[in-house]
């Protein structure tokens, strides 16, 4: 990739652009407030959007059987509906918003005319969709090798990654759905981690107390798309190290 443009933005997809691939997008992105909930894309329904969070925590849900489950997680270092890129004018999965931010968005077809002028732009937006895939494969893999503990315990590794601070606030019905498990197992498996002290809570709130702890836990199942997106894109996913892979 070529030297980072001065930032601008706090994604750092939008950040590592050279200037004119840079000057590029930024002349088509318009920000946007990304409050609790917000829907960024509705499975089956076009996408008219590409959205890139500043800050916040947006999930991509799959549903079957009338339940529903994360299958990924991104921030400010990633990007959301990229099905466009793929020639899809729709995404098979719905996305929200879990934690409230900020961000831009660009309209579909600037965007399909942007990476058409740029092919360091599209090389970049592709390269994002390979690691975000990569994600999702370690989440497949893990949630069909891991106990609830510690597929709760990588999920609070990647959403540390991507706030500024040390805690999440979110309520047990929440994880239950995130995880596709039960609200008592969820219960459980976060009483079992403040036990072993990596984390301690309060209403609503998990506070990230040890994270070398949690990364044990996980083994390779965390770590491993983190660098792979830090290979890619050049820049760490967050200011924090992953010590896996």
């Amino acid at each position: 990739m070529h030297s980072p443009t001065p930032q601008v933005s706090l994604n750092t997809l939008i950040n590592v652009l050279s200037s004119p691939a840079h000057a590029l997008i930024n002349s088509l992105l318009e920000p946007i407030e990304l409050p609790l909930m917000h829907k960024l894309a509705e499975a089956g329904k076009p996408s008219p959007w590409m959205f890139f969070p500043t800050s916040g925590v947006a999930s991509v849900i799959g549903r079957g059987a009338g339940n529903w489950q994360e299958i990924g997680v991104f921030g400010r270092e990633g990007a959301g509906c990229f099905s466009l890129l793929l020639g899809s004018g729709q995404s098979p999965y719905t996305i929200f918003m879990q934690l409230p931010g900020r961000g831009f968005r660009i309209a579909a077809d600037d965007l399909l005319v942007a990476t058409a002028h740029s092919a360091e732009l599209r090389t970049l937006l592709l390269r994002y969709v390979h690691t975000f895939m990569t994600q999702v494969s370690q989440s497949a893999l893990a949630n069909a090798q891991f106990n609830i503990g510690q597929r709760l315990a990588r999920w609070i590794l990647m959403i540390h990654d991507r706030v500024g601070g040390d805690y999440v606030t979110l309520t047990h019905e929440f994880l239950a759905g995130m995880l596709g498990v039960g609200r008592t197992g969820i219960t459980l498996a976060l009483h079992e981690l403040e036990r072993l002290g990596t984390i301690s809570m309060a209403r609503k709130r998990i506070n990230i107390l040890d994270r070398s702890k949690l990364e044990t836990m996980t083994g390779s199942y965390y770590g491993f798309a983190e660098a792979e997106y830090q290979r890619l894109i050049g820049q760490p996913l967050s200011g924090r190290e992953p010590s896996g892979g």
